[in-house]
């Protein structure tokens, strides 16, 4: 008995000694940045992007940059892909299927030149291919 106590003591030792995290949160000795907490960190973040938003916004940060034609250029184009896709994203077409056209050919029954009786039998074709349709009736065609 005192052996299991001794080997499960050892084993539990030895595991937590290969454990790579603390239960206590330090900072490495060569860190090159700050030390913080991890809420700390988080209001740094959530301050530097609220700042970094301030300082871009606006005309004359534009003008400061010297690219307000390329600027207003691209937010033209911007604008006009973003509205149609919301344009699509409002109103999705949504595409059908329009069924292939279907002939069944009914043959009676007929003896053959041999003497041979052929029993009456169905055949099926297709006419026409099924075919893509968006909206109303305009129908895709292949190219």
């Amino acid at each position: 008995m005192r052996r299991l106590v001794l080997i499960s003591m050892l084993f539990s030792l030895s595991v937590a000694a290969c454990m790579p995290y603390k239960s206590e949160f330090s900072c490495p000795e060569n860190f090159n940045g700050k030390c913080v907490s991890v809420q700390e960190a988080y209001q740094e973040a959530l301050e530097d992007s609220e700042r970094k938003d301030r300082n871009t916004e606006g005309p004359f940060n534009e003008m400061a940059n010297g690219k307000e034609g390329m600027d207003s250029i691209e937010q033209s184009y911007q604008k006009s892909v973003l509205s149609r896709l919301t344009a699509l994203l409002d109103d999705p077409v949504t595409p059908l299927v329009a069924p292939a056209q279907v002939l069944r050919i009914l043959i009676l029954s007929y003896p053959s030149q041999e003497n041979n009786l052929f029993m009456p039998r169905e055949i099926y074709t297709f006419v026409d291919e099924p075919k893509w349709v968006l909206g109303g009736s305009r129908a895709l065609e292949k190219d």
